[in-house]
């Protein structure tokens, strides 16, 4: 076997630091310089990326603490409406309120004023019915007198003893 010979180790040493150092010039001077440019690019970018995302964030949560502001001053002015609203129709309720109770007592009056007149009118109707009623008890009462005293002076006269 040709690669045990001894005689032949430094010609076989001399090509493989030749091979070795074309190997080294080609990947020193072709391939690491475009590896380099490749991740000095991909770092330029990410460092981009990275700062373009920073500038968002912060940008974002401008907006965000915007927005709450927004959010706090638009529940102050809803709930602000909401109690003039709630005030409001408070007015307007006492004011109904009033006006029905203004309205039951006058209702009420007149109610009042019906039952009283209907009452009077019932007694004076209770009054002429009892004076009817006396009258003609009377009535009765004399023409019952009166044949009493026709069928006693009939007697009388039929009865001469």
């Amino acid at each position: 076997m040709p690669q045990l010979d001894v005689t032949s180790y430094p010609a076989q040493l001399v090509w493989l630091f030749v091979v070795f150092l074309a190997f080294f010039c080609v990947v020193r001077g072709a391939i690491v310089p475009r590896i380099a440019k490749t991740l000095k690019d991909r770092e330029d970018s990410l460092s981009a990326v990275l700062t373009e995302a920073r500038s968002l964030q912060q940008e974002a949560q401008q907006k965000e603490r915007g927005a709450e502001e927004a959010l706090q001053a638009t529940k102050q002015e809803v709930h602000q409406a909401l109690s003039q609203e709630l005030a409001h129709l408070q007015e307007q309720l006492s004011a109904k309120e009033e006006e029905l109770r203004k309205r039951y007592a006058d209702k009420r009056k007149e109610s009042f004023h019906v039952m009283e007149s209907a009452e009077e009118e019932a007694l004076v109707r209770a009054q002429l019915s009892v004076k009817e009623l006396g009258q003609a008890a009377f009535e009765r009462l004399a023409e019952g007198a009166r044949r009493g005293k026709r069928a006693a002076s009939s007697e009388s006269q039929e009865d001469p003893c």
